[in-house]
């Protein structure tokens, strides 16, 4: 959420920010949320109304929201949320050091848990969520902890694609030497950002509104962004063996 939200657990944004924007007749699965720098940073304390709405046992919702940092096991796909609002990350970004970002011992204990979490048995296909990007040609650019740290846990286990946001636009990597797709979807509503002039091989940006749609059939995993108007603007597929292939 950008913004306060006056009221907390009652506020109306949860009918005007979520409800109504995602209505059950068209999305009317959980939706499994991960924290972004604007849940801590315009709202103080507001990450814990955001798990705190999840549990209220007074109210259904499709806000799932169990914990920081979770897994959930489909059949065809393992998803690993991750908070990856590090204090460091923001620190060294935005000149923005203030104790309500994720702590060192929180985030020890994340990798701790990601890497247990890696190395345990999964489905056919893993996906890991942050909310910055791990890689980026626009304009945050690549994120120096995480291609450290995550980057490489990522590569050890096979992880088939790692999904985030935070940039202000749409994107795809596949970096030179690396199993893992690196899919970007920022596209919300906000300000757009411009991408780099000269993206890297393997790279393809989109400067526009719009979002992301993923389906698993098989041993294919297809990905395709999309514009406001419903058109597919890129499309790829990817198997299990890492294999992958551009269908738009």
């Amino acid at each position: 959420f950008y913004g306060a939200m006056p009221g907390g657990l009652k506020s109306d944004r949860w009918q005007t920010g979520f409800s109504q924007v995602y209505p059950g007749e068209d999305v009317p699965g959980p939706c499994w949320p991960i924290f972004g720098n604007h849940d801590y940073h315009d709202n103080r304390g507001g990450e814990l109304v955001q798990l705190g709405y999840s549990k209220s046992l007074n109210r259904r919702t499709r806000w799932t929201f169990p914990a920081k940092f979770y897994r959930i096991d489909l059949p065809q796909v393992t998803l690993l949320m991750l908070d990856t609002n590090w204090e460091s990350i923001n620190w060294r970004a935005h000149g923005d050091k203030r104790p309500c970002w994720m702590q060192a011992d929180e985030q020890e204990a994340q990798i701790l848990w990601l890497e247990k979490e890696l190395s345990s048995k999964r489905a056919p296909f893993t996906v890991v969520c942050g909310h910055p990007p791990i890689s980026s040609d626009a304009n945050h650019g690549d994120t120096p902890e995480l291609v450290g740290i995550i980057g490489p846990m990522l590569e050890k286990h096979g992880v088939h694609a790692y999904f985030c946001g935070h940039d202000h636009d749409l994107q795809h990597m596949e970096l030179q030497g690396l199993r893992t797709s690196f899919v970007l979807s920022g596209g919300g509503g906000a300000r757009l950002y411009e991408s780099d002039e000269r993206p890297r091989d393997g790279s393809k940006v989109f400067d526009i509104h719009g979002f992301t749609h993923v389906s698993i059939s098989g041993d294919g995993m297809t990905i395709r962004h999309i514009d406001p108007n419903g058109k597919i603007v890129h499309a790829f597929t990817k198997n299990t063996r890492h294999e992958w292939k551009v269908l738009a």
